[in-house]
């Protein structure tokens, strides 16, 4: 038997299927249904949609849930996916989509659900959550959607990253979200597991989960701005923040934002910043001979910037070499 770890990665990694005719006595497979494709729903025809559908399936605890035919479903009944694989939604982009729905009245693709598991009646978003948003701000009443069968807790999150990298890949901050409550909520045990789902080292999931551990304030602006900062910006914020706290990863985060540093820009000023490297100042110094007599064949005075004075000479006679050391010491006295 498979251990869980590789029943974690052929769940990560399997193919959509080729032919969901092949066995039309056992029918599309659970998985199999949630990996069907949005761009082939959306090329079906519009004879396909039932006209009763909006009204029964707004109020119907038991809808159909057959993945080739497109609904519509009431926005207000339709919730957010729990392991939605996007956290961040740029607002720029959301208008745009919403002022293109506003003039059309409806969305190119339609979303996909399934039914809620407590609320009758009511659906989860598997994907299609941008979609969703920039209907309701277009003040749309329905969307179109593929209602399909429940599916567990982890499909519904990797469902939602495929469908994200086929259109508009999350963030390493959409990343973090995600996979921290997949770890919270047990869906997937641990960070090993994590990383053999998502197909990334586990290193690679470290480093996206600790970001999290940023201030509110340098995270929110990292979501504001959330196109700007990659992994490795926000990474070197983290280790930053360890260093010297948030006022100054607040201030290079905004330094990112307002003149587009680079990585390793960010990593030499976070260098710069958290590990300064002194350069030891010259110790200059000046030297003064003194002509050769016969009782001083030998004189040299040194003096150093940093006040340290050497004075050597060679006195041959006792008596005149102890009458300079008692006027030195006399003169050192004086000071």
């Amino acid at each position: 038997m498979a251990s869980k770890k590789e029943q974690l990665k052929d769940l990560a990694n399997r193919p959509r299927p080729a032919n969901l005719g092949a066995n039309p006595a056992a029918g599309p497979s659970l998985v199999e249904r949630a990996q069907l494709s949005v761009d082939a729903v959306a090329t079906r025809t519009a004879s396909s949609r039932h006209p009763a559908y909006p009204e029964q399936i707004a109020a119907s605890p038991t809808p159909p849930h057959n993945s080739d035919v497109i609904v519509e479903l009431r926005l207000d009944i339709i919730h957010d996916n729990p392991y939605n694989a996007r956290v961040v939604y740029d607002p720029v982009e959301l208008q745009e989509l919403a002022a293109s729905i506003a003039i059309t009245k409806k969305v190119d693709q339609p979303i996909k659900v399934v039914p809620h598991p407590t609320i009758p009646g009511h659906y989860v978003s598997v994907y299609g959550h941008r979609r969703r948003r920039a209907s309701k701000m277009a003040r749309l009443d329905f969307i179109s959607a593929i209602v399909v069968a429940p599916m567990p807790n982890l499909e519904l999150y990797l469902t939602s990253d495929r469908e994200n990298k086929h259109h508009s890949p999350q963030t390493f901050i959409d990343n973090a979200y995600a996979w921290r409550k997949l770890l919270a909520d047990r869906v997937v045990p641990s960070q090993t597991d994590l990383a053999t789902v998502t197909s990334v080292s586990e290193g690679f999931v470290g480093k996206t989960l600790s970001i999290l551990e940023l201030p509110a304030t340098v995270l929110d602006l990292m979501k504001e701005h959330s196109r700007i900062f990659g992994l490795t910006h926000a990474y070197e914020l983290y280790l930053l923040c360890k260093k010297v706290g948030e006022a100054d990863t607040l201030a290079l985060a905004s330094r990112i934002i307002a003149e587009g540093l680079s990585s390793r820009q960010v990593e030499k000023i976070r260098q710069d910043i958290a590990e300064p490297k002194y350069r030891k100042t010259k110790d200059l110094s000046r030297q003064y001979k003194f002509p050769p007599t016969e009782a001083m064949p030998v004189g040299v005075l040194k003096e150093w910037d940093t006040g340290k004075i050497v004075l050597e000479v060679k006195i041959v006679d006792p008596e005149k070499r102890i009458a300079l050391v008692e006027q030195i010491k006399g003169l050192i006295a004086t000071l």
